[in-house]
């Protein structure tokens, strides 16, 4: 009986935290509260000139999603499978500006589980039917705190809390889109800014953080949780705020293709079948992954287009928060591109390069062999 159970319970957590790892939520504590984003002052003149980054899973052998970064940065990371884990793909990225202190991060999500009648089925810490054994956590200051940094961000020492924003409206909006029949689902999100000093200079980071609180009808005392989004942009202290557009700019461009989508979809439900069960081994994920079908099948493309447009739907509601950043129709590509709107003036290739300007006669088609279209603004 109680495997029975619990395999519902398994089902229902795979499907809700598949693929959540890099959900790209374009929110920041800057500028005051993020419902009234104001612009950042800059130079007039200026150009910034963004790149398409397709980020490789080697492991499935296909993209698995693709972003915008200004170009001349770097990056490392990308894709990492955890076999003991009910999400097992997750993002692990970095990508920032080597000339200077500016760095965005990705974080992996990780699944927890909790049973809230006191009788637990496994010590705390440990991993049951895939999600770790903890007790939930509905303050997004305190995850961040207590486990984010701790866990994935160990090189910062002393961490001074500075201040929380709570996102009252993210977090409603996330529950909404997650939502399935017979669960009970809560959400909780804030932006959370932390001071520390790195290498002897005083760093200032935000990081984005929204929890999601599932719980089983049939089961009121289970609770399965964790982050559904988690990611942080860091910048010298009393230059973030200034930076936040370039970084929202980069986290709303954050598309996963349906190759990989597929990919995990199955990997997962091999999962469920407990065809995984023999392959703990981090180094065997490979061949199992080899084993899935390239060919995504009408279900699984309408449940790709579903997420796709619950995702769509969230980032639009988080621009509308923040304002940092412009919505504009890109000729070259179906769906709507968001770029720095401190410039005021935007232009696109077809090879996926963006460049945004302040200057109202500035035209990139002068002196480049690449052609330029400008960008109008959606209304």
């Amino acid at each position: 009986m109680r495997t029975t159970v619990w395999r519902q319970v398994w089902l229902r957590s795979v499907r809700s935290v598949v693929i959540l790892s890099i959900v790209a939520l374009a929110v920041s504590c800057g500028g005051g509260a993020p419902e009234e984003g104001r612009p950042a002052d800059k130079a007039d003149g200026e150009v910034m000139r963004f790149q398409k980054l397709d980020v490789l899973d080697p492991n499935a052998g296909v993209n698995a999603f693709s972003m915008l970064i200004p170009k001349g940065w770097q990056h490392e990371g990308g894709i990492i499978w955890r076999p003991h884990l009910s999400n097992q793909a997750a993002a692990a990225m970095r990508v920032w500006n080597p000339n200077g202190t500016e760095v965005l991060e990705l974080m992996p999500c990780d699944p927890f589980t909790w049973n809230r009648s006191g009788m637990l089925f496994q010590r705390p810490g440990s991993i049951y039917l895939g999600n770790e054994v903890r007790q939930p956590i509905s303050d997004p200051a305190a995850y961040v705190m207590n486990i984010a940094i701790p866990r994935y961000r160990p090189e910062i020492q002393a961490p001074q809390l500075v201040k929380t924003i709570p996102l009252p409206k993210v977090a409603a909006t996330t529950a909404q889109a997650r939502a399935e029949a017979g669960v009970r689902k809560t959400g909780y999100a804030a932006c959370v800014r932390v001071a520390y000093d790195l290498n002897g200079r005083a760093m200032e980071e935000d990081f984005v953080c929204v929890l999601l609180i599932s719980v089983p009808m049939h089961m009121p005392n289970l609770a399965l949780w964790g982050p559904d989004a988690l990611y942080s942009f860091r910048a010298a202290a009393g230059t973030l705020d200034a930076a936040q557009p370039t970084q929202q700019a980069m986290v709303s461009s954050v598309r996963i293709s349906p190759e990989w989508f597929n990919v995990v979809a199955q990997v997962q439900q091999m999962w469920v079948n407990n065809q995984m069960q023999a392959i703990r081994n981090a180094g065997r994920i490979s061949r199992i992954i080899s084993q899935t079908s390239s060919e995504i099948s009408d279900m699984m493309m309408q449940t790709y287009e579903n997420r796709q447009a619950s995702q769509d739907r969230i980032r639009r509601e988080f621009s509308e928060l923040t304002r940092g950043v412009e919505t504009y129709k890109d000729p070259y590509r179906s769906a709507p591109v968001e770029l720095p709107s401190i410039y005021g003036h935007a232009w696109a290739s077809a090879n996926g390069e963006y460049i945004v300007t302040d200057s109202p006669g500035y035209n990139p088609n002068v002196g480049d062999n690449i052609e330029w279209t400008r960008l109008e603004a959606e209304p």
